[in-house]
């Protein structure tokens, strides 16, 4: 809460860069007014918000740990013995990526996907089969409900490709952990300050929170990025960086 409204604490990392600003959107608007996703034309890893996929202009990479919690609870929910064996299938590809790619390897062979493809496919397609889309009733229109579980399986089905990008793309994470973890110092300073006063004090702690993560990201410690602030070497610490 800021100046005694909701806002939303958006934030975009990579491996070396963290960016966090605050809008008063969650969705496409305050994405947009963030300004990374608009101009970004790399590989993006989230969740299924649907926001996301309003821009076209990059490749898109799909959470799987998000995706293993909905595995989990078709699964002790809805008795879909289909989504354990879909959870253990992409456990089985990460874990197999990582080993190989400790000995060096870049990538699995086609033969190796081409396998791993058939048993998602099918897996996928026993899940369907055992979820039939609903009947419509007699005289009611609109649109049918096709309940939680039969919406999962249209995902792993329709979105496939941004499922598995991190089987075809090594340089992909299998989760958007990294982000998720970024966010947590910003739960931490919500939990003991309860609000901002005013949106600006919201925006100059992001703007901080920006810098200093990167800093530490980039092998430097939050003290000395503090006092490269205090000193006036803050832009030149930035340029080096960029260099």
């Amino acid at each position: 809460r800021a100046a005694g409204a909701l806002h939303w604490l958006h934030c975009a990392c990579s491996g070396l860069w963290r960016l966090y600003t605050v809008q008063k959107k969650r969705g496409e608007e305050g994405m947009e007014a963030m300004g990374v996703l608009p101009e970004f034309t790399g590989v993006a890893v989230h969740d299924f918000w649907s926001s996301y996929k309003k821009f076209k202009n990059m490749f898109h990479a799909m959470c799987c740990q998000h995706l293993e919690r909905e595995l989990v609870f078709a699964e002790e929910t809805g008795n879909q013995k289909w989504a354990k064996k879909l959870r253990k299938l992409l456990q089985e590809m990460c874990h197999a990526k990582n080993l190989l790619s400790a000995e060096g390897r870049t990538s699995f062979t086609d033969e190796e996907m081409q396998q791993y493809m058939k048993k998602y496919d099918r897996i996928v397609a026993q899940g369907l089969a055992s979820n039939p889309l609903p009947e419509r009733e007699p005289g009611k229109r609109g649109r049918l409900k096709k309940g939680k579980i039969r919406c999962l399986l249209e995902r792993f089905q329709d979105c496939k490709t941004d499922i598995l990008r991190f089987a075809t793309d090594w340089r992909v994470p299998y989760t958007n952990n990294a982000a998720e973890q970024a966010i947590r110092f910003a739960r931490v300073k919500e939990k003991v300050s309860g609000c901002f006063r005013t949106e600006k004090g919201a925006e100059g702690f992001a703007c901080l929170l920006s810098f200093i993560s990167t800093a530490v990201r980039h092998g430097i410690s939050s003290f000395d990025a503090c006092l490269s602030l205090r000193n006036g070497s803050a832009l030149a610490l930035v340029e080096s960086w960029q260099d």
